[in-house]
């Protein structure tokens, strides 16, 4: 698996010369001199936060095929529309309408925050709302039932009395 953490950081880096990113959330108190520039410290309402913004970068800790955590469903959450990297099978699991893939942006494993980031500007109000209506045609699928806590509640029974 190929860990994320130092891409969040180069992201984050490039869009802050901007002054276009934000960042919330623990361990960034003794980071460089542009983080602390962007750095707002812990967010008291998460999903209020979220929500005040159109887009969020949206890195998982690592790639690793099926890993898809809650980091994108929090997004979904709120109409935020994820910039997504992390499981390198994400479309087995979650429509490739309802987020941007930051992979389409990297070429010959380079990466092109630039184009990425014309592409978030050029973005109009109504293809913003198409992402956000694929998110809530996405919400009330069956195939979004496998991430709710009453399957996961299921899974581990059938696991447990054996029936998995």
């Amino acid at each position: 698996s190929e860990e994320l953490y130092g891409k969040r950081v180069e992201a984050l880096k490039f869009f802050s010369q901007y002054n276009e990113v934000d960042l919330y959330g623990g361990r960034w108190e003794n980071a460089s001199l542009f983080i602390k520039k962007i750095w707002h410290g812990f967010a008291g309402d998460k999903p209020k936060t979220m929500s005040d913004y159109k887009f969020a970068l949206c890195f998982e800790n690592a790639i690793w095929p099926g890993y898809v955590t809650e980091k994108i469903f929090d997004c979904f959450l709120v109409g935020t529309i994820p910039v997504y990297w992390g499981a390198p099978d994400v479309e087995e699991y979650i429509p490739t309408d309802c987020f941007i893939d930051i992979r389409k942006f990297i070429k010959n494993g380079e990466k092109n925050y630039e184009e990425l980031r014309q592409f978030l500007h050029a973005l109009t109000p109504d293809q913003i709302n198409k992402y956000r209506e694929a998110i809530r045609v996405f919400f009330a699928s069956e195939s979004f039932k496998k991430f709710t806590p009453e399957h996961f509640v299921e899974t581990m029974l059938k696991i447990i009395h054996g029936n998995y």
